[in-house]
């Protein structure tokens, strides 16, 4: 981090087999939202190299929990 749009989002449980996935810019405006399936990746690949420069935050949560992370698109 920073990065030029390409995450490799690690997962520590994926017991889970679908998480929602929401990409949120600093005022709060959800910029990507998806239903994602992890049912045997630990490492979910994503692409946000089509994003403007600037800070976003990456939401994933299932049923049990949710993980926000700071990204920075350089």
């Amino acid at each position: 981090n920073p990065t030029s749009g390409l995450v490799n989002l690690r997962l520590k449980n994926n017991s889970e087999e679908s998480y929602k996935l929401e990409v949120v810019n600093m005022i709060g405006k959800t910029l990507i939202s998806k239903t994602v399936s992890l049912s045997d990746q630990k490492v979910m690949p994503l692409d946000l190299s089509e994003l403007a420069k600037g800070v976003y935050f990456i939401r994933i949560q299932n049923d049990k929990s949710t993980g926000l992370k700071r990204v920075v698109i350089d």
